[in-house]
C-alpha cells in the first residue's frame, strides 16, 4: 500500500523542487528521478495489481493494456500537447 503511495509523493516532490530552483538543471534532474521512479517503483506496483485476479482475466487486460491502452495514452498526450503548442489566440479563434 505504501508503495503506490510513495510514487505520486516522490512526483510532487520533484515538481516543487523544479518550481523552487527553475532552472535547467533542475528540470534535468527531476526528470531523470521521475523516470528512474517510474521504472523502479510504479511499474513494478502496476504489476503486483494483476495478482489478485485470475489468471484469465490478467492476460487479457495486461494484453488489451499493453497494446491499446498504452497508445490511445499516448496519442492523446500528443494531442493535447498539440493544442497547446500554439499560441493562445491561436487557440481562442480556432
Amino acid at each position: 500500500r505504501h508503495t503506490l503511495l510513495l510514487f505520486p509523493v516522490s512526483l510532487m516532490i520533484a515538481t516543487a523542487a523544479v518550481y523552487a530552483f527553475q532552472s535547467r538543471w533542475a528540470l534535468f534532474f527531476a526528470m531523470v528521478a521521475i523516470k528512474g521512479l517510474s521504472y523502479a517503483l510504479n511499474n513494478p506496483s502496476k504489476e503486483m495489481l494483476y495478482l489478485v485476479t485470475s489468471d484469465g482475466v490478467k492476460f487479457k487486460s495486461k494484453s488489451w493494456i499493453d497494446g491499446f491502452g498504452n497508445r490511445i495514452a499516448k496519442a492523446s498526450g500528443a494531442l493535447v500537447v498539440g493544442l497547446f503548442s500554439s499560441p493562445l489566440s491561436a487557440l481562442m479563434f480556432h
